[in-house]
């Protein structure tokens, strides 16, 4: 388990100089930037090294779960890209009642 990748800001803050605009490049506020990405990317492939006679893609058998946030989902979508060098590989951020049952 791990978050997401460095992302924008959340919200601009009183008084920022800066418009907004700035972070469209990067995909807006709150969103993974490019340096996001590639620290996840990254990740995924130092922790493919590590664990490669350990892991291997099994579609039937690979569960990835997320919350239902744009940069958690493509944080968990770079991750596995470096681990077993896929884009294709589904994502599930549905949330299930179990996994607040007693949590609260």
């Amino acid at each position: 388990m791990f978050r997401h990748g460095i992302r924008s800001w959340l919200q601009t803050y009183p008084g920022e100089p800066l418009p907004v605009s700035v972070w469209d490049s990067q995909g807006g506020l709150s969103s993974l930037t490019n340096a996001g990405v590639k620290q996840m990317t990254e990740f995924g492939e130092y922790f493919g090294s590590y664990y490669k006679n350990a892991i291997s893609f099994d579609p039937a058998k690979t569960f990835v779960r997320t919350t239902d946030y744009e940069r958690t989902i493509k944080s968990a979508q770079c991750f596995l890209k470096g681990l077993f060098g896929k884009n294709d590989i589904p994502i599930n951020n549905t949330p299930r009642k179990e996994d607040y049952v007693g949590k609260y």
